[in-house]
């Protein structure tokens, strides 16, 4: 496993990046890429900053994919930004938090963004009989879970959202 943390692991990517030249560096999943424990603040914290300085030295978007807790399962429990998996380092560290959750056949993308105001939560809902999915705006409710508002054209919301699982084949919006 590459773990980003230790000298050989870094430089080695660091001439790999040095070669391509990326604009959009994702790390996915982040706790995968460092032996990090990540319910520690500082080991978390010291694996940001490199985040941060691999991102520096690229001039480049770092995009962490990391995972939320599992629900109890407990009736209307849902998962939100407090549900951020291991130390609070993770939330504290982004500037968008993008959040994909999956319920009854709709997959949901809500934010939180630190410098300005979070674009609206959406979402595509999929048919089975066609096979194909429809974009559609949400609103959320007092209880933290979400209800379409209203269908939508596809190109009006500019987000391109490409699932991999088999259930859900690509679905996609455009600017």
């Amino acid at each position: 496993n590459l773990d980003i943390m230790q000298r050989l692991d870094f430089d080695a990517l660091m001439e790999m990046l040095a070669e391509f030249r990326p604009e959009v560096i994702i790390f996915d999943p982040i706790i995968d890429l460092s032996t990090a424990e990540e319910n520690d603040n500082v080991g978390v914290k010291k694996l940001l900053r490199t985040i941060d300085y691999i991102a520096s030295e690229f001039d480049a978007a770092a995009i962490l994919v990391h995972h939320t807790r599992k629900l109890s399962g407990k009736p209307g429990e849902q998962v939100t930004f407090d549900s951020i998996r291991g130390a609070g380092a993770f939330r504290g560290w982004y500037d968008t938090g993008i959040i994909i959750r999956e319920s009854d056949g709709l997959l949901t993308v809500s934010y939180e963004t630190r410098n300005c105001k979070a674009p609206l939560a959406h979402g595509l809902e999929f048919s089975q009989a066609t096979g194909r999915a429809e974009s559609v705006l949400l609103t959320e409710k007092d209880d933290g879970t979400f209800e379409i508002k209203e269908k939508s054209d596809p190109e009006r919301l500019g987000v391109m959202m490409i699932s991999s699982l088999p259930e859900y084949p690509l679905a996609w919006t455009r600017d």
